[in-house]
C-alpha cells in the first residue's frame, strides 16, 4: 500500500490529475456562489413583479371604498386579496398619509409599524410606485387614484348630442396610497431550494468533470508511460520521480552526442581539402558572376536614361498645357482691347463731328450764332451725344480691364517660369494654388466648378515648381475624370505638424483594384494617346522628396480625393 502511495507521488499523470481537480473544484465553487445569486435575483425580480402587480390591483379596488370612507366596503375588498396565504397584511392611507384601514391575518407584523412617510409618498408621486422589504416581509405602495370627469355649466341643461363636445375630458386626482404586505417565508424556502437544487448540479459536475480528467490524463500520458518503460528497460533510473528520470536519461544522451561530435570534427578535417577546390570553383564562378552583373548595369543605366527622356517628355507634356492655357487667357484679354477698338472708332468720330462743327462757330455772324448753336444740339440729340459719350468710358474701362488682366497673367507666368528654379523657399501655398489654377486648359477647366475651401495655413519651405507641377497634374486628371461636368474641391488646413491639401472630384473615381498602382510609373487608365501614365508618379516622387505624403482614396463611380501631407518644418539643403 506504502509502496503505491509512493509511486503515484511519484508519477507526473497523478500530479497533473490533481492539479486540474483542485482547479474546477475552485472554479465549481464560484460558479455555484455566481449561480445562487443570479436564480436568487430572478426569483426576486418575479416576487416583486407579482406583488406589484397585486398591490395595483388593490389600489383599483377600493377607490370607491376609500372615496366614500366606507371601510366595509374596504374590508370585503381586502378580504380577496388575503385569502392568499403569502399576503399578511393591507394598509389604506389618507393622501396626508394617515391610516385609514388596515387589516392582518397573521403575526408577522407584531409590532412592526407601517408608516406612509413623507419620502413614500414623494417617491410614488415619482416613480408611480415603491417598494420596500425588512427581514420578514416585502412592503409594496400603490397610489389610489380616482377619475374625475370635468362637466361644464352647459352640460347641466343639455345632452351630449345637443353640446357635440366631442371626447369626455377625465381628470385623475390621488385619494390616498395602499399598502400590501407579503411574507417572505415562501421567498426563503425557494432561495434554500435553489442553493440545494445548484449545489447538487455542481456535485454531479465535479464528478463528471473528475471522470474525463481521469480518463483524458490517462491517455495522453500513455507514450509518456511507454517513455519511461523503455528508458528502464534500457538501464535507465530504476525508481523516483518520472521527470527526474527523464533528466537524467537525457543528460547521459547529451554526453553521448558530445563524444559523436568529437568524431565528426576527425572526419570534417579530412574534408578542408575538398572544400579549397569548391572555393576555387565558386571563385570562379564569382567572375563569370561580376562580368554578368556589370552587364546588368549598363542595361540599367541604359533604361535609366530612357526613363529620364519619358519624365522630361511628360514634363514637356505638362509645358503644353500651361501654354495652352496660357495662350486661351491672353487670347481672352486681347479680345477687351479688340472689341472695343471699333465702337470706340465710331464714338469718337461722331463726336469729332461734333468739336468741328463748334469750331465752325469761330467768325460765324451775330444774327446767325444762335441758328448754329440750334443746329448743333439738334445733332447731338440725333446722335445721342450723352449716350456716346457714356460708351466711350465703358469702352476704356474694358480695355483698362483687359491691360490688368494681361498684366496679371504675365505676372503669374513670370512667377511659374521663375519656380522652375531648383531652389527651395518659404511658399504660400495658397498663392500657387491660384497660379496653378490660371494655366489649366480652358478645354479642362470649362463646365468644371472649382470650390475653394482654404484654411488657416502657415507658409511651407519647398520647391515651388515642383510643387506647381503636383497641384497641376492631380488637377488635371481629376478634371480629365470628370469629362466637363463636376466639382473639384480643394480644402487646406494643418495640424500640428503639417499642412494638408486636399484634392476632392466628382470622376468616375478609380476600382479598387488599380488604387495600390496609381502611383507606379507607366501605370495609366486612359486611352492610348491621352497620357504617359508618369504624371502621378512624378507627383509621388516629387511629394517624397519634400518628406511629405500624397494619398488617394477613392470608389469606383463615385470620384476620388488626393491629399498632399506637406511637413511645416522642412530642410532646405535637400
Amino acid at each position: 500500500m506504502s509502496s503505491l502511495i509512493q509511486r503515484m507521488r511519484e508519477s507526473f499523470a497523478t500530479r497533473i490529475i490533481l492539479m486540474l481537480i483542485v482547479t474546477m473544484v475552485v472554479m465549481a465553487a464560484v460558479f455555484d456562489l455566481f449561480l445562487i445569486r443570479m436564480q436568487q435575483q430572478s426569483y426576486e425580480k418575479n416576487v416583486v413583479s407579482d406583488g406589484t402587480a397585486q398591490a395595483s390591483i388593490l389600489a383599483r379596488s377600493v377607490r370607491l371604498g376609500m372615496f366614500s370612507e366606507d371601510r366595509d366596503e374596504l374590508a370585503r375588498q381586502s378580504n380577496m386579496l388575503l385569502n392568499h396565504s403569502d399576503i399578511k397584511g393591507v394598509f389604506l392611507f389618507t393622501p396626508m398619509g394617515k391610516e385609514l384601514f388596515s387589516q392582518e391575518n397573521d403575526t408577522v407584523l407584531k409590532n412592526k409599524e407601517i408608516a406612509c412617510s413623507q419620502t413614500i409618498r414623494n417617491e410614488i408621486e415619482q416613480a408611480g410606485s415603491a417598494f420596500q422589504q425588512t427581514e420578514d416581509v416585502f412592503i409594496f405602495w400603490q397610489p389610489v387614484f380616482f377619475d374625475a370627469v370635468e362637466i361644464s355649466a352647459e352640460a347641466l341643461y343639455f345632452t351630449e348630442e345637443e353640446l357635440d363636445t366631442g371626447e369626455t375630458e377625465f381628470q385623475r386626482e390621488i385619494i390616498g396610497y395602499a399598502a400590501l404586505i407579503k411574507s417572505k417565508e415562501r421567498f426563503k424556502e425557494e432561495v434554500i431550494h435553489i442553493i440545494y437544487r445548484t449545489g447538487l448540479a455542481v456535485l454531479v459536475f465535479l464528478f463528471a468533470s473528475t471522470v474525463a480528467i481521469f480518463a483524458v490524463i490517462r491517455k495522453m500520458t500513455r507514450p509518456l508511460k511507454t517513455l519511461l518503460a523503455e528508458v528502464q528497460a534500457h538501464g535507465g533510473q530504476a525508481r523516483g520521480n518520472d521527470i527526474d528520470m527523464l533528466l537524467t536519461t537525457y543528460s547521459r544522451l547529451f554526453k553521448d552526442l558530445e563524444e559523436s561530435f568529437k568524431t565528426i570534427n576527425t572526419f570534417k578535417e579530412g574534408l578542408e581539402d575538398q572544400v579549397a577546390e569548391r572555393t576555387r570553383e565558386l571563385k570562379k564562378r564569382s567572375k563569370n558572376l561580376a562580368a554578368t552583373n556589370e552587364k546588368l548595369n549598363t542595361a540599367l543605366q541604359e533604361l535609366s536614361a530612357a526613363q529620364d527622356q519619358l519624365v522630361q517628355s511628360e514634363k514637356m507634356a505638362a509645358m503644353g498645357q500651361l501654354v495652352a492655357g496660357v495662350a486661351h487667357e491672353i487670347n481672352n484679354t486681347v479680345n477687351f482691347v479688340s472689341g472695343a477698338l471699333p465702337p470706340l472708332k465710331r464714338s469718337l468720330a461722331e463726336v469729332r463731328q461734333v468739336i468741328e462743327r463748334y469750331q465752325q462757330l469761330d467768325g460765324s455772324p451775330a444774327d446767325q450764332l444762335s441758328e448754329r448753336l440750334a443746329e448743333i444740339e439738334a445733332h447731338k440729340r440725333e446722335i445721342d451725344f450723352d449716350q456716346v459719350l457714356s460708351d466711350i468710358e465703358l469702352l476704356i474701362a474694358n480695355m483698362e480691364e483687359g491691360s490688368r488682366r494681361t498684366t496679371r497673367i504675365v505676372r503669374d507666368l513670370r512667377i511659374f517660369s521663375w519656380s522652375s528654379r531648383e531652389t527651395w523657399e518659404e511658399i504660400d501655398l495658397h498663392t500657387a494654388l491660384e497660379t496653378t489654377i490660371t494655366f489649366v486648359h480652358e478645354d479642362l477647366r470649362s463646365g468644371i466648378e472649382i470650390r475653394r475651401e482654404y484654411g488657416d495655413i502657415v507658409p511651407v519651405s519647398c520647391q515651388l515648381g515642383r510643387m506647381d507641377q503636383v497641384f497641376l497634374n492631380i488637377l488635371t486628371n481629376g478634371m480629365q475624370a470628370m469629362k466637363g461636368r463636376g466639382t473639384m474641391t480643394i480644402r487646406t488646413w494643418k495640424d500640428e505638424d503639417h499642412v494638408h491639401i486636399r484634392f476632392t472630384d466628382t470622376g468616375h473615381g478609380i476600382a479598387g483594384e488599380n488604387l495600390s498602382r496609381i502611383f507606379d510609373p507607366f501605370y495609366t487608365s486612359k486611352d492610348v494617346g491621352e497620357g504617359s501614365g508618369l504624371g502621378l508618379g512624378i507627383s509621388y516622387s516629387i511629394v517624397k522628396q519634400h518628406g511629405g505624403e500624397i494619398t488617394v482614396e477613392s470608389k469606383e463611380g463615385m470620384g476620388s480625393v488626393f491629399e498632399v501631407i506637406l511637413p511645416i518644418a522642412q530642410n532646405t539643403t535637400k
